[in-house]
């Protein structure tokens, strides 16, 4: 086979390699439209841009039953919440009835959480809040009315881009200060005011969608959205949404193309060593190192900054069985053989570099196996994690639904 004029390559290889970089670049543009998750747009919308990605802010209040709630406890399952108060004369009643018709038209589910806060804390006791969701028909099980801190009540509006305005604020302030009787918090001197919007946060914990709380429309569209976000299953991961670190949460993909090209340079490499052509080989193996490097510099920002927006590093595996044990010990394998890939891969590039060809051939024999179990293996966890997981998760959740389904239907069946 002739070789191509100064690159000590044959055609051959200029085509396994060309056909290589192809598929690489292929994985890249699959996986981002197949496979990059996050809110996808509602029936209607398909036009609107995405929303700005907002976590929202974890809610620690207590509820019509004078019990704690905690927002931690909602992971996992897609939840709603609205600003009100009981005594509200405006918007109040018709975001209440609404939240009531969503609740009915989704029906019990444990996949769903119903949460509204109250605007006037001092007035809307756990009794009040109590009296007013059974006037609604509120199911407890699903459908919380929170009370607390006006501070804090205000902090978790704010964190979720809504206005909640209370002059009752500073009456407490002087009640606190002296300056006004304990049992007498004054005038109020003028409305409450705040936002009518709902808003829908993903089983992941991060914001879906802002939604007006008196449209028609807007409660179809939320309605179509939150039954997207409760099939979704989703735990809080960078991955779940794109929007979350720009174009730093695709960089899953982009690692595991690196090491697809890591793995296509090693073996171009060995095959261009056994035909001798040392040169080309050596240009191909420092090809590969760089790759190397570039995916150890990727790896390390995307879960450095991960950890920094979300407080978790990684991706877990949620699936139990023998999936589970086949994806950690082919990730265990590759974590630990990844970290003797850098001082194996220069020492033998070294050793190559001040004509010691025999302990660079020796070396060679151990550094090229695992740098290439290494390169293949990380994307198979790849695949694994962003494709194979996903998949796994929706089956599970299907046959657990699967039973309930059952059980709903029968009534009819001996009807």
């Amino acid at each position: 086979m002739r070789p191509i004029a100064r690159s000590g390559m044959t055609r051959v290889d200029l085509t396994v390699w060309t056909i290589m970089v192809a598929l690489c670049a292929a994985l890249i543009v699959w996986s981002w439209f197949r496979f990059a998750p996050g809110p996808r747009a509602s029936a209607g919308s398909e036009s609107a841009a995405p929303p700005p990605l907002i976590k929202a802010p974890r809610i620690t209040l207590t509820d019509q039953r004078e019990e704690a709630f905690d927002s931690h406890d909602l992971l996992g399952r897609a939840w709603i919440v609205d600003f009100i108060f009981t005594n509200c004369p405006g918007p109040c009643p018709i975001m209440t009835g609404n939240m009531r018709t969503l609740q009915e038209s989704i029906g019990p589910t444990d996949r769903l959480r119903l949460v509204s806060i109250t605007c006037d804390p001092w007035r809307d006791t756990p009794q009040a809040l109590a009296a007013y969701a059974q006037a609604y028909g509120a199911d407890e099980r699903q459908w919380s009315f929170l009370t607390g801190e006006y501070g804090e009540i205000q902090r978790y509006a704010r964190a979720l881009l809504l206005s909640v305005e209370n002059p009752q604020q500073e009456a407490e302030r002087l009640t606190r200060e002296g300056a006004a009787p304990a049992d007498d918090p004054g005038d109020h001197g003028g409305p409450i005011v705040h936002s009518s919007r709902f808003v829908l946060v993903g089983p992941d914990g991060f914001v879906r969608g802002w939604y007006s709380g008196t449209d028609a429309a807007e409660m179809d569209r939320l309605l179509a959205d939150a039954r997207l976000a409760m099939e979704s299953g989703e735990t809080p991961t960078a991955a779940a949404h794109p929007q979350s670190m720009g174009l730093v949460s695709y960089l899953p993909a982009l690692n595991a193309t690196l090491n697809a090209v890591s793995a296509t340079l090693l073996v171009v490499g060995l095959r261009l060593i056994r035909r001798g052509k040392r040169a080309a080989h050596r240009r191909t193996m420092i090809a590969a190192l760089l790759v190397s490097v570039a995916f150890l510099a990727s790896y390390i920002t995307y879960h450095t900054l991960r950890q920094m927006a979300e407080g978790v590093g990684h991706t877990p595996w949620r699936v139990a069985g023998a999936w589970r044990g086949i994806y950690y010990t082919i990730l265990i394998s590759h974590v630990v053989l990844a970290a003797t890939v850098p001082p194996l891969a220069i020492r033998t590039l070294w050793l190559a570099s001040k004509g010691r060809f025999d302990a660079h051939r020796r070396l060679a024999r151990v550094t090229w196996p695992i740098w290439m179990y290494v390169a293949v293996t990380g994307v198979i966890v790849y695949l694994m994690l962003y494709q194979l997981h996903p998949a796994l998760l929706k089956y599970r959740q299907a046959g657990e639904a699967a039973p309930q389904a059952l059980v709903e239907a029968a009534p009819r069946r001996g009807a």
